[in-house]
């Protein structure tokens, strides 16, 4: 597993370990002092708020890969995209997120 916790960024799902992202992230939220800094993967170090709000980015990207999993997909990517940049505006890291949407469709057992 890759950096567990983004600030501000958007992430990378490609690889398909969503599941076992979330289940880190809790484990992880479960186990730190609520005084702790984080000093994460992408962005600028913070509290453990940025958990929940990493949390929150993973399942927000795949609902919305779900909900789109029968559209054709560079509408479906299209779709996805436009949702997470409601959630976050910021463009750092958008190809990341991007580039995860087909990888994530397949997994859920869509189709590219």
């Amino acid at each position: 597993m890759g950096d567990l916790v983004y600030n501000g960024m958007h992430a990378y799902l490609a690889d398909g370990h969503f599941t076992a992202w979330l289940s880190r992230l809790s484990a992880l939220e479960a186990s730190l002092d609520r005084d702790a800094t984080l000093y994460v993967g992408h962005g600028e170090p913070g509290g453990c708020a940025l958990i929940s709000v990493q949390r929150r980015y993973v399942e927000t990207f795949v609902d919305a890969v779900q909900r789109h999993l029968n559209d054709e997909p560079s509408a479906r990517r299209a779709a996805v995209g436009r949702r997470m940049q409601e959630l976050l505006p910021a463009g750092d890291l958008y190809f990341l997120m991007e580039l995860s949407v087909d990888p994530v469709a397949v997994a859920l057992g869509g189709s590219v």
